[in-house]
């Protein structure tokens, strides 16, 4: 009897495998281990190589899709080449990381199979008469619905907010390139250039030091920015991250939103600054293993959810804590 395969098409940037790939494989191993099934990453590209060799000493099995008309994200060349290998590979469960590309590609990729795709999970396993039971948040975060899918595979994108990095494996795992012969005609767009730009991996954040309404206007985010300086020189990535009010108000671009309708992340820190604590932007950050909250009321429902408070005016809490931590580092 062949076993079951689960495939997790691996995120890679810079020449490396990205951080939340190694988080997907830990929820990957899960259920392969709850099946005595195998582990499988996908590594899509132009030439990832590199990637390959590295997802090889996590995984089972590594699927190698090197095609020219990978080298860039077009949803319908993705689908079809994740359409042939899933023909080929038949895995009982495609995992993917809930960013936006993959939430098109997901039920593209579900649909061709007559399968369910099952977006911003929080947790994934095996149900007592073996179907697959997504978790995810529900009505913003303030309900928990549990999801069995039908069909093969059951396609899903994953948060992966308290989940380790999978650990090396002792034994490498095999490396299969696989020939998709996709057809260029699917690509919908052209990229003419690249724009360069600011850089934001809300979700591979270390820590987190977000503003809120309460911090306002340009000088506030440099006050942020002075604390996100010395952390750095303790934790390796640091990034300012904002509540609603601040991107509405044009302060700080979409990309830094932790929230509903931003970002949802599970930094080892998180610093709320001159947030009052919404749900919505709860529901993006209660994941963060440990939250410290600064706000000038006491009665904020940050306070609710936090590990420290600080009742105070930012402006005179942070630079005595500035230089408490300037003594440490």
């Amino acid at each position: 009897m062949e076993q079951d395969r689960i495939l997790v098409l691996m995120e890679h940037e810079n020449g490396g495998l990205a951080p939340i790939s190694l988080k997907l494989l830990t929820v990957g191993k899960a259920l392969a281990e709850g099946r005595s099934g195998v582990l499988c990453g996908c590594v899509m590209g132009h030439a990832p190589g590199d990637v390959s060799e590295e997802t090889a000493l996590y995984v089972d099995e590594v699927y190698t899709l090197d095609d020219a008309n990978l080298s860039s994200y077009q949803t319908d060349l993705y689908a079809s080449a994740l359409e042939t290998l899933v023909k080929a590979v038949k895995p009982s469960v495609l995992l993917m990381n809930h960013s936006y590309e993959n939430v098109e590609l997901g039920p593209k990729v579900a649909h061709r199979f007559n399968s369910e795709f099952v977006p911003d999970c929080a947790e994934v396993e095996w149900g007592e008469e073996g179907a697959l039971l997504c978790t995810k948040p529900v009505y913003g975060g303030r309900a928990i619905a549990v999801i069995g899918v039908q069909g093969v595979p059951g396609v899903a994108t994953m948060r992966c907010m308290t989940q380790e990095p999978l650990l090396r494996q002792e034994a490498k795992g095999r490396i299969i390139p696989f020939d998709v012969a996709l057809d260029s005609t699917l690509a919908r767009s052209e990229t003419l250039s690249v724009v360069e730009g600011e850089s934001v991996n809300l979700g591979g954040a270390e820590v987190i030091v977000s503003g809120g309404r309460g911090i306002g206007n340009v000088e506030g985010i440099e006050q942020l920015q002075k604390l996100i300086h010395l952390l750095r020189k303790r934790f390796g990535a640091v990034e300012l991250g904002a509540s609603r009010p601040l991107v509405d108000n044009g302060v700080l671009p979409h990309a830094r939103q932790v929230g509903q309708t931003g970002e949802r992340v599970n930094p080892q820190i998180y610093f709320a600054i001159g947030i009052s604590g919404s749900t919505q932007h709860l529901s993006g950050m209660i994941g963060s293993r440990k939250i410290v909250a600064i706000n000038q009321s006491d009665e904020a429902p940050i306070f609710e959810v936090s590990d420290y408070g600080v009742v105070g005016r930012y402006e005179e809490v942070l630079p005595g804590f500035m230089r408490k931590l300037e003594e440490m580092v």
